[in-house]
């Protein structure tokens, strides 16, 4: 099973960073994995590489770099019943998910946490341009909260693509992290795949086959495994809403011509559409974190 090792958690500096600490600690303590605390001072980056004297930027910088520090270690503090084992690290580079991507690389993270950058209205938090860049080149697993506390009990759905068009082993990543996941935070998971109303019969026997021999690798009550027909973007959000499920695990984004279609298209859709938090897999970065 995908088990975390190493969690690199993004704080922004809000009071989102408490909640996003939250989830952390649960997947961590049960997975036995470490703690990186971490800030980037991006929109200062920006400022300074602007700045016309080297001198006072050098001074800006250090300053940042101090504050963010101190503003880690009180989060640090804040961290009930120790037994994780907690780094923090800082940077003021510009833009942002180059800063993330680059100390995920650095500290050999396999899982991200992240809170969405933007707000559109009161209490819903969502993506920013930051955030799109890391979908797509976040070299392990991303996690993106919109603030919603998880529940006693959360659950997971993982959203697989059972068709022959799909990069070959993504369905199976997807399901290793999300029931890590799901272990991991004390919750339950659920599958599902929308088949197109164009497939014909037998392939979507076929479909059905894979989705059911999933769940039942997983280990998975046949009631929690959901072959939905219909326009997936249609399919998949009536499911989501209507069982209001805490996280949804799907393939990332990927810059790859041949499947940018079947998995960006369909995540970005999801990510786009939906309030819950959105747990981003790609092939390689699961693979690596077993």
């Amino acid at each position: 099973m995908a088990a975390s090792h190493s969690i690199l958690v993004v704080a922004d500096g809000s009071s989102a960073d408490a909640g996003l600490l939250a989830k952390a600690l649960r997947v961590a303590r049960q997975s036995g994995a470490r703690l990186e605390l971490f800030i980037c001072d991006a929109e200062q980056a920006y400022q300074l590489k602007h700045a016309y004297e080297s001198r006072p930027v050098s001074a800006a910088r250090q300053a940042s770099l101090e504050q963010s520090r101190a503003y880690l270690r009180s989060l640090e503090a804040s961290i009930p019943g120790g037994g994780v084992p907690v780094a923090i690290d800082v940077a003021c580079v510009s833009p942002l998910y180059e800063g993330i991507v680059h100390q995920a690389l650095g500290s050999h993270a396999d899982l991200v946490l992240k809170s969405a950058g933007g707000v559109d209205r009161p209490h819903r938090r969502t993506f920013d341009a930051n955030d799109w860049q890391l979908m797509r080149n976040s070299p392990a697993t991303l996690v993106l909260s919109r603030g919603r506390p998880w529940g006693a009990a959360p659950r997971f759905l993982a959203a697989l693509d059972v068709s022959e068009e799909e990069t070959a082993g993504l369905a199976q990543a997807i399901l290793e992290r999300a029931r890590a996941l799901a272990t991991g935070s004390g919750g339950a998971l659920e599958l599902a795949y929308a088949d197109s109303a164009r497939s014909d019969a037998n392939t979507r026997r076929k479909r059905r086959a894979t989705l059911e021999q999933l769940g039942a690798h997983a280990q998975l009550d046949p009631r929690r495994v959901h072959f939905l027909l219909g326009d997936p973007q249609v399919a998949l959000q009536k499911l989501i809403r209507e069982q209001n499920y805490d996280v949804i695990v799907i393939g990332a984004l990927t810059h790859r011509p041949a499947t940018a279609p079947l998995v960006g298209t369909l995540t970005a859709s999801l990510v786009d559409a939906l309030d819950s938090d959105f747990v981003l897999v790609r092939r390689s970065a699961s693979a690596s974190s077993g």
